[in-house]
């Protein structure tokens, strides 16, 4: 389905306003130019405006109206397929349809930058109505030929969304390994979490660059940095572009991996943790922009 949201339809409404404004404009002067008793003596130049000035018109006139389609739709599917070419990885948060039967999970795929086969899935879970759980799901590729960078130490968190804790194993025998909190404020506008992980040691803080990390009619839209004890934030953990053309369920997001202390394991722990809570973001909006109209 095609995502069309807010904001592009108000462009388009501005748009067609404009275009008929340019309309009845350029329709007033090509009715003066026929009419005009003393163009004859400009001969040479109106035989040059009748060549340039129509196509600057229809330009004028069609580009307002349609150019949010036009050239949304090829923008969006070069941000989807290449924004995230120079970070370390990406994942695709793939949300339920309206329409998806309920056996039909929450997932995110994730990716090596520029590889379209993914390495391994995360799916969503809800216990009960005050936790979330994110889990290792399966591994999409044979995990002994995946790197050993790319096979994450982490197979699951829990988010506790009345006390905001966060809690994670690691490995087949479910070992303790991450634990933190953290903030999410009542109109879900601010994200920040303070996580500890075992599993490679490590303490981490980090929080989206600004106030608007969330639509309230669209997917997911954050930049998540680190965050130094002085307030400041540092380099980008991870950031969403925008969601497939013709498919507004999925999402990608790009990951930078860890570019600070600890070993360099893409899928770190506290890496991690905050997709979670974007994947059930995204579950929402998957279900609201496939949801008919009528």
């Amino acid at each position: 389905m095609l995502e069309i949201s807010t904001k592009l339809k108000l462009r388009w409404l501005f748009g067609i306003i404009y275009s008929f404004i340019n309309f009845f404009l350029f329709g007033a002067l090509g009715l003066f130019a026929l009419t005009c008793n003393i163009c004859s003596e400009f001969k040479p130049i109106s035989i040059l405006s009748a060549i340039v000035v129509p196509p600057i018109c229809i330009f004028f006139i069609v580009v307002p109206m349609f150019g949010s389609l036009i050239f949304t739709i090829p923008l969006q599917r070069v941000a989807y397929n290449h924004r995230c070419d120079s970070w370390a990885a990406q994942v695709v948060l793939d949300g339920r349809g309206y329409k998806d039967p309920l056996y039909i999970a929450n997932t995110a795929l994730f990716l090596t930058a520029g590889n379209s086969r993914p390495l391994f899935s995360f799916d969503l879970d809800w216990p009960d109505k005050s936790s979330v759980r994110f889990r290792l799901r399966k591994f999409e590729s044979p995990e002994e030929a995946i790197e050993s960078r790319y096979i994450p130490a982490l197979r699951e968190i829990v988010y506790d969304l009345v006390n905001l804790r966060v809690n994670g194993t690691c490995g087949t025998d479910a070992t303790p390994c991450l634990s933190g909190n953290f903030e999410l404020d009542r109109l879900m506008m601010d994200l920040k979490f303070n996580l500890t992980a075992d599993s490679p040691e490590v303490h981490s803080r980090a929080q989206s660059s600004d106030r608007s990390w969330t639509w309230t009619d669209g997917h997911p839209a954050v930049i998540y940095k680190t965050l130094f004890d002085d307030g400041s934030l540092g380099d980008a953990v991870l950031q969403t572009t925008v969601t497939q053309v013709n498919d507004c369920t999925r999402l990608k997001v790009c990951l930078a991996g860890s570019k600070t202390e600890g070993p360099d394991d893409v899928f770190r722990p506290d890496v991690l943790a905050p997709l979670g809570i974007l994947l059930a973001k995204q579950s929402r909006y998957a279900w609201f922009c496939t949801k008919p109209t009528r």
